[in-house]
């Protein structure tokens, strides 16, 4: 949890220790053991605030489907079913192929929903982003979540996803429209979603890009 504080500082001293506390931590878990109903929850912290500045992308994304097997198989399905989220997340900026990741969310999708879980919503909306980078068009699912206002999902998820598909679908300004409310949100909850804004920032650059060269 330390090592998770230091990457949301903006100092880079605080954030380069946090690294190296961070593995330290995930050593001594490797080799001395820890206990099994804490293993998925340690997972999603760590591979979520930390490992992603410090590993590959694609070894945080296995180790996100053993947090969520490992949340599963002791009870801890909350800790699961964030790792199951990020899983997806991460798969998709390791270039995983999309039609992995779509069986993927089926997979998560079914589990969640058995479960009642509320995170059933999230992945409805990560489906249908997925669908719309495969150019097979969004469903209603996801929509209709977005036109809900208590619908129990962060506001900041569903701009994500209206931002990443509006830039797939070539319609650039309203990406940036959508990432700058995002931005906006980001910078009123103050330090932290680090690793969130960069990947934002990338998108934002790109649709930048995209609406100059359109009009030069």
């Amino acid at each position: 949890q330390y090592a998770a504080m230091g990457c949301s500082s903006n100092v880079i001293s605080d954030f380069q220790k946090a690294c190296e506390i961070g593995k330290i931590a995930m050593a001594g878990l490797k080799r001395f053991g820890s206990s099994t109903d804490q293993l998925s929850r340690l997972i999603f912290i760590y591979y979520n605030f930390v490992a992603f500045y410090s590993e590959q992308v694609q070894s945080c994304a296995d180790n996100f489907q053993r947090g969520f097997e490992c949340g599963v198989a002791t009870g801890d399905t909350l800790s699961g079913f964030l790792c199951a989220i990020q899983h997806v997340r991460m798969s998709l900026i390791a270039g995983t192929k999309l039609p992995t990741i779509l069986k993927m969310i089926g997979n998560y999708l079914q589990i969640t929903i058995q479960h009642s879980s509320p995170h059933a919503k999230r992945l409805l909306m990560c489906r249908d982003t997925i669908l719309t980078l495969m150019g097979k068009g969004c469903n209603s699912s996801s929509e209709v979540l977005d036109d809900g206002a208590n619908n129990n999902i962060d506001e900041g998820v569903h701009h994500y996803h209206k931002a990443i598909r509006a830039y797939w679908s070539e319609h650039y300004e309203r990406s940036l429209h959508f990432f700058e409310k995002q931005f906006h949100r980001l910078n009123s909850n103050g330090p932290g979603g680090r690793q969130h804004r960069i990947f934002c920032l990338l998108y934002y650059g790109l649709s930048s890009c995209k609406i100059v060269k359109r009009t030069s």
